[in-house]
């Protein structure tokens, strides 16, 4: 009973294995190429489809798709794919060259309209569609103008887009591509393309070195800038340092003088002390007249001052002359 369910779900697995591996989903206006065991089978039409899984395996073509992206742009890249697509594609060939009668080379740009119309055919009439077409077109076209001049080709685009769609059809049609519409967007002499080439490097090589030179002044102004700011705050620490020793010179000299000033009024009251006197007494008299000769000193000083008390500088000399009178010599 156990081995019945294995195999049961044996079956069922390989069942499930099939189903997902054997079925192909084709959306309209898409074909697939089916190959079993490397030979050609069947085409496969739209709807839903059953292969045999491991055995049969689709074709793939090297072909040009066309996607939108998040721009809105389109973007045209060639890729090999099993799914070929049976709808009418607009193909853009720029830059075809080619020589005229007049010996002139040109480049043409080439819009084709074709549509795959056999997909046998294009899946085993060349390895690398896409590129077979585009080397026939360039082959066309330059067999066409090779027969006219420049000034004939570009006043008969129209013709020139006529004969070489036929040409291309021609040719393509073996590999089962219908040529609908070919079309001449352009028609360019490669010595003004050289000009325009030539300008364009011109104003990119401008617009670059106006962009350098831009960039260079800004970086020179900021240099500038950031020099001066730096140099200014040197400066400022220059004379900021400058002040604060200007400043600790002139507080030590102060401090100097006044610490003498005091060490001179010591041993002056310390003498007259000793002496027997008023030490009071004798530095206010001198105080007194160290005031009055500041008062009257001036080289153009015309006033003669005197005392409101004059009795009080008399007081002060007196004093003065009775300290040295009443001092008793000092012992050696």
């Amino acid at each position: 009973m156990v081995v019945l369910i294995v195999i049961f779900w044996i079956i069922i697995i390989i069942g499930v294995l099939f189903a997902i591996k054997g079925m192909k989903v084709i959306s309209q206006s898409e074909t697939m190429v089916i190959e079993r065991f490397g030979r050609f089978c069947r085409i496969l039409p739209a709807g839903i489809n059953i292969v045999w899984p491991f055995i049969d395996r689709p074709k793939n073509i090297t072909w040009r798709v066309e996607n939108i992206n998040d721009g809105g742009h389109i973007d045209s890249q060639v890729i090999r794919t099993a799914r070929i697509d049976l709808r009418e594609g607009i193909h853009e060939f720029e830059g075809c060259g080619v020589v005229t009668c007049d010996n002139i080379s040109v480049a043409v740009d080439i819009m084709l309209t074709i549509e795959i119309v056999d997909a046998r055919k294009a899946a085993y009439g060349v390895s690398d569609l896409f590129d077979a077409v585009r080397m026939v077109t360039e082959s066309s076209v330059q067999n066409v103008l090779e027969t006219i001049s420049l000034d004939e080709a570009r006043a008969s685009r129209d013709k020139i887009g006529c004969s070489a769609g036929a040409a291309i059809a021609e040719r393509v049609g073996e590999w089962g591509i219908a040529v609908k519409r070919a079309e001449i967007r352009g028609i360019t002499a490669m010595e003004d393309l050289k000009k325009g080439l030539e300008r364009r490097t011109k104003q990119t090589e401008n617009r670059e070195l106006a962009l350098f030179e831009a960039e260079t002044d800004r970086q020179a102004r900021i240099l500038d800038a950031d020099g001066f700011k730096k140099g200014e705050i040197a400066k400022a620490e220059g004379v900021k340092e400058a002040l604060i020793i200007k400043a600790e010179g002139e507080a030590e000299a102060r401090l100097r003088m006044v610490q003498a000033e005091a060490e001179a009024v010591r041993t002056v009251m310390g003498t007259v002390k000793k002496s027997g006197g008023d030490s009071v007494r004798y530095l206010i008299a001198l105080k007194y007249i160290e005031a009055l000769r500041e008062m009257v000193s001036g080289k153009d000083n015309k006033v003669v001052y005197l005392p409101y008390e004059a009795t009080a500088l008399l007081g002060s000399v007196s004093s003065i002359r009775e300290l040295f009178e009443t001092a008793k010599p000092l012992k050696e």
